[in-house]
């Protein structure tokens, strides 16, 4: 089954800038020798970046609020570039379990075994767009730089484009959860499916009952919160690093003087921009695929499905288990719920911020 093949082309990116020293299978991720020799080339690369990017820029910026903006903002960017590979590694044989768990739901309910050639397309087409775009952010800032441009433009584009692989990486994986989350809601509440499961259902019988609903359920709504578990600790960087990166960009904006460059303006809008995206991205992808795993209780108790299916609902366990498995991401262990609403929050603190800054 071609589960990890509709997002292959957003994988082989992760993997190009060091974050998944994996080879890629269907439906498996193995580590590799040359994955982890090529992932440590590039943790020491996005080192030497780093010791020089602190070297040029924090220590020659005289504004001493600019300068603590982009200390902590590089050291955050760093830190999590390192972390991703870390995590990827360490988490290797969990993430297998997930991609196993979802293997198992897509055999038990017939899901399409065929890879889904728009959907990788769309992901090539993504990686595409990620690469320009930093690619001509990357160029003007060699014209906007003033010394060392060219290390600059090296650098700043390497860095965004292998966190922007990150974050692909993982919206990736909710979409392909999001995908099977969508299907077992149709599953219920229509009656053109295939009838019968192909594990722990007899064919003959005809549609699922409660039991098989929850099984399936509990499939993917475990893979999502171990997926979660995996990276909770990236997704506090990202929104961290992306409210930093927005917050000191905007203040840059807000304070430069009238002569300065117009490419000095338009690096950072386009940076503006890119953290907006990635924090609308992580946010959008995470809420909806927790309200379509959280909507797969209203569907299996909807009338018009109870009456197909007779359900048993003197089953209390059952009607228990779907009050109480609700679907949230969270990052940094659950202190920060990500979701829609958090985008309020972060647009209500960046402006406070801007205000203090000012």
């Amino acid at each position: 089954m071609a589960i990890l093949n509709n997002i292959r082309p957003l994988l082989v990116g992760a993997r190009i800038f060091g974050c998944t020293p994996h080879r890629l299978t269907d439906r498996e991720l193995i580590i590799t020798k040359f994955g982890l020799v090529y992932s440590l080339f590039i943790a020491a690369i996005i080192g030497c970046i780093c010791i020089f990017d602190f070297y040029i820029n924090v220590y020659h910026t005289i504004e001493f609020k600019m300068r603590l903006l982009i200390f902590v903002r590089s050291c955050l960017y760093y830190i999590s570039i390192l972390t991703d590979g870390v995590i990827t590694m360490i988490w290797n044989g969990f993430l297998n379990i997930i991609v196993s768990r979802i293997y198992n739901f897509d055999y038990a309910t017939k899901y399409n075994q065929n890879s889904n050639h728009k959907m990788i397309n769309a992901c090539k087409f993504i990686i595409i767009i990620v690469l320009a775009y930093w690619t001509i952010v990357g160029y003007f800032t060699y014209l906007c730089e003033e010394s060392d441009f060219i290390f600059n433009a090296i650098a700043y584009s390497v860095v965004n484009v292998t966190m922007s692989m990150q974050i692909m990486k993982f919206i990736g994986l909710l979409l392909i959860l999001y995908q099977r989350f969508n299907y077992l809601d149709q599953m219920i509440l229509q009656s053109h499916f295939k009838k019968g499961l192909t594990v722990i259902v007899y064919p003959e019988r005809g549609n699922m009952n409660l039991q098989e609903i929850c099984w399936l359920h509990y499939l993917l709504v475990t893979a999502s919160e171990e997926i979660n578990s995996v990276y909770s600790t990236q997704l506090f960087f990202w929104i961290t690093i992306s409210f930093l990166n927005g917050l000191s960009r905007i203040y840059t904006l807000t304070t430069m003087q009238a002569e300065q460059k117009l490419y000095l303006v338009i690096r950072d809008s386009f940076s503006v921009v890119a953290c907006a995206l990635n924090l609308f991205a992580i946010s959008a992808f995470s809420h909806f695929t927790a309200a379509r795993a959280n909507n797969i209780r209203k569907s299996t108790f909807a009338p018009q499905a109870s009456m197909r299916m007779k359900k048993n609902f003197d089953n209390f366990e059952i009607m228990a288990y779907f009050y109480l498995k609700k679907l949230h991401f969270t990052a940094a262990a659950g202190l920060i719920r990500v979701d829609l609403p958090l985008l309020l929050s972060i647009i209500g603190a960046i402006t406070t911020y801007l205000v203090i800054l000012h």
